[in-house]
C-alpha cells in the first residue's frame, strides 16, 4: 500500500478533512484526524521493527520513509491542543527521528513547552529493567539529524546549541552523558567548530583513557585535528 496516496485520499474525503475545513476549530474533529495519522504512522514502524529491529542505520533507504514524513507533517499542520497527543507522535517516532527533518524542527522550536518533568526520567520497562528518559531518546535523534545534515540549514547551530544546553540541566538519567556529548561533538566538527569538539572529547578522554569509550572519544577527537593527533595528548 503506498501510504501518501492512500492518506490523502481517505483524509480528505473520507476522514475529516471536507468537515474541519467548515469547522477549523472543531477539537473533535483534529482528535479523529491526528489519532488516525498515528494509526498509519504505528502501522509502518511496525513494518520497519518487524524487518529490521532496533537498527538505524536502514531507515535513509527505506522506501516507505517519505511517506511517513508526509503523515507527521500532516498531523503537526493539524495543531492540536493537547501537549500529550505530540508526545505520543514522538514516541511513535523515536527510531526514525533523525531522518525526520519536520519533526527535528518542531521539537528545537517547542521544547521548552513541550516536555514535562516525568519526560526527563530514566522509564520503567514492564519487566522491571530501566530505559533512557524520552527527553534522551529524543535528543539523541536530534544530534544525530544534525551530524549527518539532514537539512540541517532550516534551522540553526545556536538552535541546537541552546537546545542541548536545556537538556544537559533537565535530563536525570543515570546512563553516562558522554554517549551524547560523543554525539554533540559530532555535531561541533560538523559545525566548524573544531577546537571547541577538542575540549569536550579532551576532557572525557583524560576521565576514561581507561574505558570503553577511550576508543569512542580518540576517533572523534582526531577529527578535530587530523593532521596532529599523534601530537594531541
Amino acid at each position: 500500500m503506498r501510504l501518501i496516496g492512500y492518506a490523502r485520499q481517505e483524509s480528505y474525503k473520507g476522514l475529516g478533512y471536507k468537515q474541519l475545513a467548515k469547522t477549523p476549530d472543531d477539537a473533535i474533529v483534529k482528535r479523529a484526524l491526528f489519532y488516525v495519522m498515528l494509526a498509519y504512522i504505528r502501522q509502518y514502524n511496525q513494518v520497519m521493527q518487524e524487518k529490521y529491529g532496533n537498527r538505524l542505520s536502514w531507515a535513509k533507504e527505506y522506501e516507505e520513509l517519505p511517506q511517513i514524513e508526509y503523515v507527521v507533517e500532516k498531523a503537526l499542520e493539524l495543531s492540536m491542543p493537547w501537549r500529550e497527543a505530540y508526545i505520543t507522535l514522538l514516541k511513535e517516532c523515536l527510531l526514525t527521528l533523525e531522518f525526520m527533518p519536520t519533526l527535528v524542527r518542531f521539537v528545537l522550536e517547542y521544547y521548552r513547552v513541550l516536555f514535562v518533568v516525568e519526560d526527563a526520567e530514566p522509564q520503567r520497562t514492564k519487566a522491571g529493567g530501566v530505559q533512557s528518559s524520552l527527553m534522551y531518546k529524543v535528543t539523541m535523534g536530534v544530534l544525530r539529524h544534525y551530524e549527518h545534515q539532514r537539512d540541517s540549514q532550516s534551522y540553526s547551530f545556536a538552535q541546537l546549541n541552546q537546545f542541548m544546553e536545556y537538556m544537559r540541566r533537565e535530563l536525570q538519567d543515570k546512563k553516562p552523558r558522554i554517549w551524547l556529548e560523543m554525539n554533540f561533538a559530532k555535531c561541533l566538527v560538523k559545525a566548524g567548530k573544531r577546537q571547541e569538539a577538542r575540549m569536550v572529547m579532551g576532557h572525557y578522554l583524560a576521565r576514561h583513557w581507561r574505558t570503553y569509550y577511550f576508543g569512542r572519544c580518540w576517533e572523534i577527537y582526531i577529527k578535530t585535528n587530523p593532521k596532529k593527533h599523534w601530537n594531541a595528548i
